[in-house]
């Protein structure tokens, strides 16, 4: 992550007092090209309250000894220099890293849980799961739009199955502070709370398996954290009720030890081999940069450029790449300070530096500079597909969650795009 997200440009802080979080609605978060068509949301009863409190006490259990008075002061000394872009001393200190998961993590890991529940429900096969999990699912078929959902020859290695296992394998790049790990557990037991819902009685939840596998990578050492808060989650998600004593016992159902896998991996994204890169993305079924690109654009245009058309080239057919980040002018990039490609040109031409959106730049390389692009990406046409847009949406939390220090809303833009 660090240098990644974007650390020091939180300037959208909606004012929220105390713990107890009481601020009503939940984001509307768009649901792809047909979303105004789609009967998904029918069969999706809302990700249970007691589910995004016991992912709040995922992060309240693996620091539960860190909530003292020097909490506020680390804070206060970590977005100062994420303020001054000095990322070597933002995550260089273990207590600095703390700091920022028990902090920041919380409220983006429940966003991000809200997004990729969206965007498995409407982009994953969700049906195909449940209709494995429970063939009597298809007597329902009249509620939904079967259009929206890709087919399996449309995505041919989306959802890499063994037997009965629908095994998804996520790279997360930048996700070392562990909201994406948190949030892909939360994903997991909702999924099978989901299908419970609207299967059979009886239908067994653990067949077929689902296997969720996600590798974090950062450029800061944040391999603590993520051991520290996949015990947490193995511990409190995989014996229902073990967190809470309200909390019912099928918020668990679909998940144990087993079925959550979790790696972390310290690299430079920027200064990464071709090898390292490709073992990364052998068999992988979603990339994410989670407010993490536009910093790395900011670092070095023609090597974050240099990156994505690196995972353009390595990545399987079907493959999803998702982008969350800042939104609006928050997501700019003043190309004249991109010091590796452009140093020289910032002396002698001051006057030709240029702000250009993230997204821009984003489009520009997945949609036209890897269509006219060498080697194995030449003459081969288009490469991606946008599946969606928005510039600027905002998750709200719900009212009644708890935590001992403030969280807050979260605005973000969002873009997904599909390898052909």
């Amino acid at each position: 992550m660090a240098p990644t997200g974007n650390k020091g440009k939180r300037k959208q802080r909606p004012s929220r007092k105390g713990t107890n979080i009481g601020e009503s609605n939940t984001t509307d978060v768009q649901t792809g090209l047909h979303s105004s068509r789609t009967g998904l949301r029918e069969l999706d009863l809302g990700a249970p309250l007691e589910l995004q409190q016991l992912l709040l006490d995922v992060f309240q259990n693996t620091f539960s000894t860190q909530f003292n008075d020097s909490l506020s002061k680390k804070v206060q000394e970590v977005k100062q220099h994420l303020f001054n872009r000095d990322f070597t001393h933002a995550f260089g200190d273990q207590a600095f890293l703390d700091a920022y998961a028990m902090r920041w993590s919380p409220s983006r890991a429940l966003a991000y849980f809200d997004i990729f529940k969206n965007l498995f429900e409407n982009h994953m096969q969700l049906l195909s799961y449940l209709r494995r999990l429970h063939p009597d699912l298809s007597d329902k078929s009249e509620q939904i739009d079967i259009s929206v959902i890709p087919s399996p020859q449309a995505l041919p290695s989306l959802l890499q199955q063994e037997g009965t296992i629908t095994h998804i394998k996520v790279l997360s790049l930048g996700g070392g502070s562990g909201a994406e790990v948190v949030a892909l557990a939360g994903l997991l037991c909702d999924i099978g709370r989901s299908a419970k819902s609207i299967g059979s009685t009886g239908g067994d939840l653990r067949q077929p398996k689902m296997i969720v596998e996600v590798t974090a990578v950062d450029i800061a050492d944040w391999s603590s954290i993520i051991s520290r808060l996949n015990t947490s989650l193995t511990t409190m998600l995989a014996i229902p009720g073990h967190a809470l004593g309200e909390v019912p016992n099928d918020i668990a159902s679909n998940f144990d030890q087993d079925s959550f896998r979790v790696k972390f991996g310290q690299h430079d994204l920027l200064k990464m081999e071709v090898s390292q890169m490709k073992t990364l993305l052998e068999n992988c079924t979603l990339v994410t940069f989670m407010f993490t690109l536009n910093e790395l654009y900011s670092i070095s245009l023609s090597e974050t450029t240099k990156c994505l058309l690196s995972i353009t080239d390595l990545i399987q057919q079907g493959s999803l790449l998702l982008v969350v980040d800042s939104p609006g002018s928050y997501s700019t990039v003043n190309i004249g300070r991109d010091a590796k490609s452009h140093a020289t040109e910032k002396q002698k031409e001051p006057s030709a530096q240029r702000n250009y959106p993230m997204l821009w730049l984003l489009d520009r390389t997945l949609l036209h500079t890897a269509v006219d692009g060498t080697g194995k990406l030449s003459n081969q046409g288009k490469q991606w597909e946008k599946l969606r847009g928005n510039d600027s949406t905002w998750f709200r939390l719900p009212p009644g969650l708890k935590y001992p220090i403030e969280i807050e809303n979260m605005r973000y833009q969002i873009h997904m795009y599909r390898r052909l």
